[in-house]
């Protein structure tokens, strides 16, 4: 997984298609070394890669103390996030500009099952 850090966030760029147990690993174990180091960037997964989604994934949500901010999200999945009502517990931006500016981020969004 690709890593790269800015002044307030750090990026998380999984190169797979499932959000697997080993990405929720790395991403845990830098969320406990900021909690031991008291550094407090923000997380940013950047979805544009993944597909499916895995009980880690929302074991991680749970477990985050603060919210994590996902990036170039598909359709797909902000439909799975909002009928199971994780859309609450992150935040999400369409992109890293609108993530860096901390500006337009998405909400109230409403889904319609046909």
């Amino acid at each position: 997984m690709l890593t790269y850090i800015t002044e307030k966030h750090t990026v998380f760029y999984p190169d797979f298609r499932i959000f697997t147990s080993k990405c929720v690993d790395e991403i845990s174990t830098y969320i406990k070394l900021q909690k031991k180091e008291k550094t407090y960037n923000s997380v940013v997964i950047d979805m544009s890669k993944i597909q499916v989604l895995t009980t880690e994934f929302f074991d991680l949500i749970n477990g985050c103390p603060n919210k994590i901010i996902l990036i170039n999200t598909s359709a797909e999945i902000l439909a799975v996030l909002n009928l199971m009502g994780y859309d609450k517990k992150l935040k999400l931006f369409v992109n890293n500009i609108d993530m860096e500016e901390d500006r337009r981020e998405l909400r109230n969004r409403k889904f319609h099952v046909v």
